[in-house]
């Protein structure tokens, strides 16, 4: 990522090949553009895609709770679906009341893994 920022920070942004999940989001950075990245995929115990304001989950397994400390895991065997424009604290999982923007976010982020990476 620091690769392609110093690249286009210079004038050069490398082939199709470099920084394969980078993208240019300096004219949103200097306010000549309201849109940066089009998603987003976050790594933690799985894997997640943020699109506009919904951020999928993909299932996890494990406990939801870990016992010892009473302390949410983020894992779900279901999966989870938010949407952050209402829920930023990510504590009302939608994906029984969307489930197909979960399947197409869902395919989305199996479209980014089979890719290996998330840059057109």
């Amino acid at each position: 990522v620091r690769r392609a920022r110093v690249g286009v920070g210079a004038g050069r942004l490398g082939g199709d090949a470099d920084a394969p999940d980078s993208f240019n989001v300096m004219p949103a950075l200097l306010g000549r553009s309201k849109v940066g990245r089009e998603h987003l995929v976050e790594q933690a115990s799985v894997l997640s895609l943020r699109v506009g304001q919904w951020k999928y989950i993909e299932p996890g397994r494990g406990p939801k709770i870990q016992r010892n400390t009473n302390t949410e895991t983020g894992n779900d065997p279901d999966g989870q679906l938010y949407n952050l424009a209402d829920d930023l604290g990510e504590t009302s999982n939608l994906i029984t009341k969307n489930p197909d923007r979960a399947k197409e976010m869902a395919a989305g982020l199996e479209q980014i893994r089979r890719n290996n990476r998330s840059r057109p």
